[in-house]
């Protein structure tokens, strides 16, 4: 697939040689690891759908490759025991750990990053991290054991919010936008 587009804000996708959409006209996002724009135009009258293209990864026509390496750990609980089925996240990619609660993430740029680990159960953790041209191991992510406490969920397609029962502790769990998979935390009245 190739994409293009011009300063007047017109872009042309082709796939296998086939122009599936040319000079539409479309806004354009920029963010510091991946470009988006929107686009209208697809279908007609009250069927014609806003579409929104996300693409990271960007490399022009005689660019040099972005060298990547491996990002490898551990995931554990507090008292240092594997944690399975944990899903460690960076930058969109994405790893599941093992059994012994080991995880290798692919294709990793040099740079500062931060490290997301999440799994029913347990707190969200998140980590930073440099990578400096070579793969870098034993990272090691603990994950805390969530309150005991009883809690109530109360979802909407926004968000999902976790009230204690006792009402001591909210903590809201974004399902969208620039937000999503981030949470919030409210304790006896502090953010």
């Amino acid at each position: 697939m190739r994409v293009s587009w011009t300063a007047d804000k017109k872009v042309t996708v082709t796939v296998d040689e086939n122009k599936i959409v040319d000079a539409l006209e479309c806004a354009d996002f920029i963010y510091t690891n991946k470009i988006g724009f929107k686009c209208s135009g697809f279908g007609s009258g009250s069927s014609k759908q806003l579409t929104e293209v996300w693409l990271s990864d960007i490399h022009y026509t005689g660019q040099k490759e972005v060298a990547t390496y491996a990002v490898s750990g551990k995931v554990t609980d507090a008292a240092g025991a594997a944690i399975a089925g944990a899903t460690v996240e960076l930058n969109g990619n994405k790893a599941t750990t093992a059994a012994d609660g080991s995880y290798t993430l692919l294709e990793v740029p040099a740079g500062t990053h931060t490290v997301k680990v999440y799994k029913d159960g347990y707190e969200t953790a998140s980590q930073s991290i440099t990578v400096q041209n070579a793969p870098l191991g034993n990272v090691v992510i603990s994950l805390a054991e969530e309150s005991s406490v009883g809690v109530q969920k109360l979802s909407t397609a926004e968000m999902d919010v976790f009230v204690a029962e006792d009402f001591s502790v909210v903590k809201y769990l974004m399902k969208k936008g620039d937000l999503k998979d981030k949470s919030l935390l409210w304790t006896n009245g502090e953010d």
